[in-house]
């Protein structure tokens, strides 16, 4: 299968006999995302992914995809559909999950985010990873490009999600990826560098830059503000024993512990149409969780957004 498949060629195509591919939103060789409606009704917006079969366990991942459907939080995107499809001729994955109306890695190249974007950032992405840690569950895939603004709530996206302790052996392909990645080893530990890498780059508008080989820790800048600064320290461990808990993020980002988790939502609706804004709105649940907070994280941007979830390798 080329890259051409999963490009704007297939626009107008109905997968699983359900599922118009409305727009392209971007994508990779082995994968794309497209705008796609529910129920056949305009007012249902919702993304697919359409990802390529071959090379991939396909069961493997469907069962992975299937659990995934089962998980309720409120900052965590709701997947709503997933199964086998044929495009062009060739086989392939799908996934439906809610729309995201901007993704956080379209307003960094335009400005860092101040500290107070981040401290209201922080909260919700915690609470996610937190629940997820707690039920067994690793992300696997922190970093801007997952983290959506979704009916005015910041959300992580959900396609990569699977077991703790999961031994399949990848390359390391980004400065997300743990050290331990590489072996097969996926934990909260990794969860929690990817985060590390993700407040870096937020502050900064630069990934982390880090010579693997050596085993050392890597070179945090030290114009972080504190908070921000010991919680990149603490995260990006080469040894993954020495990184921060999710719990003592919170910590320190709420001393006196006031940080309450948010309840599980109410049953899952089909996901707000709405007129596409064009700037990036991210709007968070503060410490307390009693009030949501509005937060601009960007001016308006002009070019054409960018894949809104990266593909499971």
């Amino acid at each position: 299968m080329n890259s051409s498949i999963f490009g704007g060629a297939y626009v107008g195509s109905v997968i699983d006999g359900q599922f118009p591919l409305v727009r392209c939103l971007g994508g990779t060789a082995n994968s794309s995302v497209f705008l796609t409606q529910l129920a056949g009704d305009a007012d249902q917006k919702a993304s697919i992914k359409l990802l390529r079969a071959s090379g991939l366990d396909a069961d493997a991942c469907l069962t992975q995809w299937n659990q995934t459907m089962e998980l309720s939080h409120p900052h965590l995107v709701r997947m709503l559909a997933a199964g086998r499809c044929q495009v062009g001729g060739e086989d392939a994955l799908y996934a439906v999950m809610e729309y995201a109306d901007e993704v956080l890695a379209e307003v960094l190249p335009e400005r860092a985010l101040t500290p107070d974007e981040v401290s209201d950032m922080l909260p919700p992405i915690l609470d996610a990873l937190g629940w997820l840690h707690a039920h067994g569950l690793v992300h696997n895939r922190v970093k801007p490009t997952n983290l959506l603004a979704v009916d005015d709530k910041l959300k992580l996206s959900v396609d990569g999600i699977q077991a703790a302790g999961s031994t399949r052996q990848r390359a390391l392909t980004s400065a997300y990826d743990a050290p331990e990645v590489a072996a097969g080893s996926v934990s909260a530990a990794s969860d929690v560098w990817a985060l590390g890498v993700t407040v870096v780059e937020t502050l900064t508008q630069r990934t982390l830059d880090w010579m693997r080989t050596t085993g050392t820790d890597p070179v945090i800048p030290a114009s972080l503000p504190q908070p921000f600064l010991e919680i990149a320290q603490r995260c990006l461990r080469a040894d993954p024993a020495g990184r921060f808990t999710i719990a003592e993020i919170q910590n320190i980002l709420s001393p006196s512990g006031a940080a309450v988790s948010v309840p599980p939502p109410a049953q899952p609706r089909a996901a707000d149409s709405g007129a596409k804004k064009r700037r990036m709105q991210l709007w968070v649940l503060g410490a307390a969780a009693v009030a949501l907070l509005a937060i601009v994280v960007g001016t308006k941007l002009n070019a054409p957004h960018s894949e809104r979830q990266d593909a499971p390798e």
